[in-house]
């Protein structure tokens, strides 16, 4: 599964933290296709309160143009 190639990301979260990242990565992947290494990296800063939301919406936008 994907989420194997992102050990190194995943495991820099709490518990907590990590199940939400992979929640919501499972969830896009569900939807639209396999997450790429910048959409995690940025979601776990959001997840991690380094970033805003809406910081994190930009940077995914800006990711996918």
């Amino acid at each position: 599964m994907w989420a194997g190639q992102f050990c190194d990301i995943v495991d820099r979260l709490d518990p907590e933290q990590a199940g939400i990242l992979l929640d919501v990565a499972y969830s896009s992947w569900l939807e639209n296709s396999e997450p790429t290494r910048c959409e995690l990296e940025v979601l776990a800063r959001q997840i991690v309160g380094e970033i805003t939301a809406d910081d994190a919406l930009t940077a995914l936008s800006l990711q996918r143009s």
